[in-house]
C-alpha cells in the first residue's frame, strides 16, 4: 500500500517516523516547502508525474490549505483521505463534497506529546468521524482497535481536538492566575489542593506558548465568542508579562 503524507511540519514528521519504523507500507512525504524534505515534491509536481497514493494524510492546518491539498489529489485509486491536524470544523464538509465518491474522507486528528513515548502517534487513544468504516480498516494496520473512537458526527471530531486543546490553556491559565496571586507559596498550594480526589491543578511555568494551544483556542473563539476564552488569553498574556522568565 502506498502512502502520502503532505505536511512535513512537526506532525507530519512524526507521522513519516513512526510509519517506516512498522514497515509496513511504502511511504512518500510531500510538502510546499523544498528546504524541509530532500526528496522534495511539490503537490504540483506531485499530480504532474501522476503518483497514485492508496491513503493521503494531510498535515496542513489551515483550512484553506486542505481545501486546496484536496482539490489537486489524484483519486484514480479511490484513495483514503485523512485528516490528521486540528483544523476548522466543517473542513471536513468541504473535503468530502470534493471527493464524492472518488474516496472515502476521515478527519482523524492526531494526539501527540512532543518527546513522550506513552502519548504518540499511534499508541494511545484518537477520535475519527467521516467514512470511519474505510478509516478504521487503514489505521488498524497501526492501533489497536481501542485507539480507534468513532464518532457519527464529524463536525463533533473536528471540533474535539480543538476545544481538548482549549480546555487544557484554560486550565493552565487558571494556574498561572493562582501563581500570580500567591508567589513562592504556589508549589505549596497546589500540594494541598491536589489531595481533594477531583482536583488537579496543573503547574504554572513560563507561560502558555508554542502553537497548538494558543491556535486552537483561537479558532475556537472564533466560531464562539467566549467570555473565558478570552480572558484565558489575556490572562496568559499578563502573566508571561509579569514573570518576565523569573522563577519565584
Amino acid at each position: 500500500m502506498k502512502i502520502a503524507i503532505i505536511g512535513k511540519g512537526m506532525i507530519g514528521s512524526q507521522i513519516e517516523k513512526e510509519m517506516k519504523e512498522k514497515n509496513i507500507d511504502e511511504i512518500i512525504t510531500i510538502d510546499i516547502d523544498e528546504g524541509k524534505n530532500p526528496d522534495y515534491t511539490s503537490i504540483d509536481e506531485f499530480n504532474c508525474v501522476n503518483e497514485i497514493a492508496d491513503v493521503y494524510i494531510i498535515c496542513a492546518w489551515r483550512r484553506s490549505d486542505v481545501i486546496n491539498i484536496v482539490k489537486k489529489l489524484n483519486t484514480e485509486n479511490h484513495p483514503l483521505v485523512s485528516l490528521e491536524t486540528a483544523c476548522e470544523p466543517g473542513t471536513f464538509s468541504e473535503m468530502k463534497e470534493i471527493i464524492g465518491e472518488n474516496g472515502d474522507v476521515v478527519v482523524f486528528q492526531e494526539r501527540y506529546m512532543e518527546n513522550d513515548f506513552y502519548h504518540g502517534i499511534f499508541n494511545q487513544p484518537r477520535v475519527m468521524g467521516g467514512d470511519y468504516v474505510a478509516g478504521r480498516k487503514f489505521y488498524l494496520r497501526y492501533m489497536t482497535w481501542d485507539n480507534i473512537v468513532v464518532t457519527d458526527d464529524p463536525y463533533i471530531a473536528e471540533l474535539c481536538k480543538i476545544a481538548e486543546n482549549a480546555y487544557r490553556y484554560v486550565e493552565i491559565a487558571l494556574a498561572q492566575e493562582l501563581r500570580l496571586m500567591v508567589g513562592e507559596k504556589f508549589p505549596e498550594l497546589r500540594r494541598l489542593m491536589n489531595t481533594k480526589w477531583n482536583i488537579n491543578v496543573l503547574e504554572a511555568r513560563d507561560g502558555i506558548g508554542k502553537h497548538c494551544l494558543p491556535k486552537d483556542i483561537r479558532i475556537l473563539s472564533s466560531l464562539y465568542q467566549s467570555k473565558l476564552f478570552s480572558t484565558a488569553e489575556e490572562s496568559n498574556k499578563i502573566y508571561m508579562n509579569k514573570i518576565g522568565g523569573k522563577d519565584d
